[in-house]
């Protein structure tokens, strides 16, 4: 939790220095729309698996928390119940501490000291189960996908699009530090301009085909020479 907490305790001394770690922690656990929410394996996806606890400092009384609501999909702490991030349970406590010291003249506040036991169930809560714990047991995994459906259709619109295997092989041209000319290093920098790319995890798919030929010459041509043949599959890498 170390990462998180740094992080939104910064952004709230930006608007007042006197604000502590439970004034960041209101954001994460009160603030509709915070963005926080779970990946797949249980952890606060912007915490970015920081595997450090913060060491909380004494309590502080928080200056401003967010409305409690009685509708379930507008309590954003309900999204990290389950979290695995070291620490997090830790950082619940402190939070629940805080608003217990704080002042009940704000109504705000005063609602959440209320409604304390709802936080509460985030300390009670299980672990988000981590279903595939062995990379050699390929049976468990299977049973764990099997009766699941595969993605034909788009996410967004529901068109159904050709069935076709996920996983192939494909040619990778690592841009960067490589034998590639810097002639054909420029025409990637008009690729990852063109397409809005940014640094270091991101590519560029395509086919070594006519459309290529006409948007990105020199690059068709490099890869050509290198071995791609016509309507094969490329991902360009390019390192800024």
């Amino acid at each position: 939790m170390k990462y998180i907490v740094e992080r939104l305790l910064t952004n709230t001394r930006r608007m007042d220095p006197e604000m502590g770690p439970g004034d960041a922690l209101s954001i994460l656990f009160t603030v509709l729309g915070n963005g926080f929410d779970l990946d797949t394996q249980g952890y606060i996806i912007k915490n970015y698996r920081c595997d450090e606890r913060y060491e909380f400092p004494e309590l502080h009384p928080i200056k401003f928390i967010y409305p409690f609501s009685q509708q379930k999909e507008y309590m954003p702490f309900r999204r990290l119940r389950g979290c695995r991030d070291k620490g997090f349970k830790d950082a619940v406590r402190y939070f629940i501490e805080c608003i217990k010291i704080s002042d009940d003249s704000n109504k705000d506040i005063a609602e959440w000291k209320a409604n304390i036991n709802e936080l509460e169930k985030l300390l009670k809560a299980p672990l988000v189960k981590r279903h595939i714990k062995d990379k050699n047991d390929m049976d468990a995994f299977l049973e764990f996908i099997k009766d699941d459906k595969p993605t034909f259709k788009a996410p967004r619109d529901g068109t159904v699009l050709p069935s076709k295997n996920s996983v192939y092989k494909v040619w990778f041209f690592d841009v960067q530090w490589s034998d590639c000319p810097n002639l054909v290093q420029d025409e990637v920098r008009d690729i990852w301009k063109l397409n809005e790319l940014g640094n270091d995890r991101y590519c560029y798919k395509c086919l070594l085909d006519d459309k290529l030929f006409d948007q990105y010459p020199r690059t068709y041509m490099w890869l050509k020479h290198k071995g791609v043949q016509e309507y094969e599959n490329v991902v360009i890498h390019w390192w800024w």
